[in-house]
């Protein structure tokens, strides 16, 4: 084994032993034929059972809630709460049946592997717990999850690997390898751990089961069609490269489901209610009669943007300067996997229900009169990003630390006044970890674990410039009685236009994972933890921080897993949402909107067997 393989070899077990609470799917007996044709065969069942520890905490609901100055108070947010309302206190959010299967042949140095799965989950085919149906963001009955919930929710069996693979040696002493793969694969560069790095630029992730405290980033990335390719160069040098032929967008929570964010930007989003934007202004002038008739008046949701399979490729070079020291440099062209919303003002308003609003109807005129609600809004996915960084990783004593640096150029950039559309912006992320296993000696002892093992991630955003994107309808530009409701300096100045998040943005993360062998007879125990905060800000690029919003927002994992003879898992696991819900957010500066998910603490209940 040479010096980058060891370098590699130690790095992945560290990773593996973090990620020890997912899944581990064992086999079937492999099937060997007489020319030299290996199968092998695994089969993971599981199921899961997930309860909601709060009720719907007001001040994250009706409240959605906003002071805008002394006249408007309580400013609901009413496109936000849909997936909030949709579960009771001590309410079930999944209660979910499984499986995994992975196929694995070899024959020589070729492979073929396949890896899919399926799952029914009943919560999605009875109604809700939704009663709010003034403010609920579709056509149905509040109490009904949407079929695209139910999709990819409820019942879904879809392939998820599936590539074929070859290998074949070179030179005098046969001394290096050009390894090929072609298919639906991940494709992982950089040393990101905890959040999302350069991998996650090359990657859609499953960022619902990103919500779970304690996830590793490599555990949430979804495999995408592309060919890959590696070439060693040397003992110490390897070429890297990939091209996507499809494009695949990151999976986030169906609108109208428990860990769904807001009512915008998801599947299933169709609709943006005008309540929010003039319900203050009418209520405290006594006419909330009207307010309510005018919250069936909305934006409707039209075509997405930017699905394209072109400009997606990377290339990489990795270098093994020492026995414990590799570096990376990276190159690549992407389009965004995230999906962000764009707004459109000066078209016709929809009435829920009802179709686009007639040319002269007065309560669309006043809609249209503040100029606060848009009057459409799609989804872009951002094309033709470029990423330029570097990653080393190394020992320091007895940890394994990694870390990377990326610029990149062109990445969408949510603006303050809905006016305008996604900027693209330069921004610069750092990141840094390190893991460190010990034996029985942990804590002296005292926690009497055979192995422990903690993982740390600090990361950092900045964005050092952004090109004013084009916009619609007349930004900056609002009725004198308008203003007078929004506090002073919050109305954004035409041909100024700002952020709507942080320049400057960091957080960090801790794992660990405490393991007791053979316990009770055959019984293994682990205890896995997690926590992770967000220190400063709320980044510029969404997603960047891994589901966090912004300063101080927490969350936080416990848990307890039972693994009898490395076939049956049972496993409780506490997840904590902290933070809190800044209520003096303003419409045109959202950076102090900080725990989306504090009031949705849950309580999951695992059970497995590998076949």
């Amino acid at each position: 084994m040479n010096n980058k393989e060891l370098l590699q070899t130690s790095r992945r077990l560290a990773v593996a032993m973090l990620a020890l609470n997912a899944p581990q799917a064992l086999g079937f007996e492999s099937i060997k034929f007489d020319d030299g044709t290996v199968l092998e065969m695994s089969l993971h069942l599981s199921y899961q059972n997930l309860k909601r520890i709060n009720g719907v905490d007001p001040g994250y609901n009706d409240l959605r809630v906003t002071d805008l100055s002394t006249l408007m108070k309580k400013t609901a947010w009413l496109n936000s709460d849909d997936g909030d309302n949709s579960i009771a206190k001590h309410g079930t959010i999944s209660n979910r049946v499984s499986g995994l299967l992975e196929v694995n042949l070899t024959r020589e140095n070729y492979r073929a592997f396949v890896r899919a799965n399926a799952f029914y989950d009943a919560v999605f085919w009875h109604d809700n717990n939704s009663s709010a149906q003034g403010s609920f963001n579709g056509a149905g009955p509040s109490n009904q999850y949407s079929d695209f919930a139910k999709d990819l929710l409820g019942k879904r069996a879809r392939l998820l690997d599936a590539y074929v693979q070859g290998r074949w040696r070179y030179g005098e002493e046969q001394e290096n390898a050009l390894t090929l793969r072609v298919g639906r694969q991940v494709v992982n560069w950089g040393e990101g751990l905890l959040f999302m790095g350069i991998g996650g630029s090359m990657n859609p992730m499953d960022m619902v089961k990103g919500l779970t405290p304690g996830v590793p980033i490599q555990e949430l990335f979804l495999p995408t069609e592309q060919v890959y390719a590696k070439l060693e160069l040397g003992e110490d040098l390897t070429l890297l490269g990939y091209k996507k032929w499809r494009f695949r967008e990151t999976e986030v929570a169906p609108v109208g489901t428990y860990f769904s964010p807001n009512d915008q930007v998801g599947p299933g989003s169709s609709y943006l209610s005008a309540l929010s934007a003039v319900h203050p202004m009418l209520a405290d002038f006594g006419l909330g009669g009207i307010a309510a008739t005018i919250g069936d008046y909305g934006a409707p949701r039209t075509e997405d943007v930017g699905r394209t399979s072109k400009g997606q490729w990377g290339i990489g070079l990795k270098y093994q300067l020492t026995n414990e020291t590799g570096i990376g440099l990276y190159h690549l062209r992407y389009n965004e996997v995230t999906p962000l919303p764009e707004f459109g003002f000066g078209s016709s308003y929809w009435r829920l229900g009802k179709g686009f609003a007639a040319a002269n109807d007065p309560l669309a005129d006043i809609l249209a009169w503040t100029n606060l609600l848009p009057s459409s809004f799609h989804i872009r996915y951002m094309n033709d990003i470029r990423l330029t960084g570097a990653s080393f990783t190394t020992r320091l004593g007895e940890f394994n630390v990694a870390g990377e640096i990326a610029y990149r150029d062109g990445a969408p950039l949510l603006m303050a006044d809905q006016h305008y559309n996604l900027a693209r912006g330069k921004i610069v992320n750092a990141q840094l970890s390190a893991i460190k296993m010990w034996g029985p000696e942990f804590m002296f002892g005292l926690l009497k674990a055979d192995q422990a093992q903690l993982a740390a991630e600090i990361a950092a955003s900045r964005v050092i410039s952004y090109a004013t994107p084009p916009a619609s309808g007349q930004p900056g530009t609002y009725p004198a009685l308008v203003q007078a409701f929004l506090p002073p300096g919050s109305v954004p100045v035409s041909g100024q236009p700002g952020l709507m998040y942080d320049r400057t943005t960091a957080a960090y993360a801790l794992n660990g994972q405490f393991s007791y062998n053979n316990l009770f007879t055959g019984w293994d125990m682990a205890v896995p933890i997690s926590y992770k905060q967000q220190l400063r800000g709320n980044p510029a690029m969404q997603g960047w921080n891994s589901g966090l919003g912004g300063k101080n927002d927490r969350q936080a994992g416990l848990g307890i897993k039972f693994t009898y003879q490395q076939n049956l898992e049972l496993g409780l696991q506490y997840a904590w949402y902290g933070g809190k819900l800044d209520v003096g957010t303003v419409p045109f500066n959202h950076s102090s909107r900080s725990a989306v998910w504090a009031d949705r603490d849950f309580i999951a209940f695992t059970a497995a067997y590998h076949l």
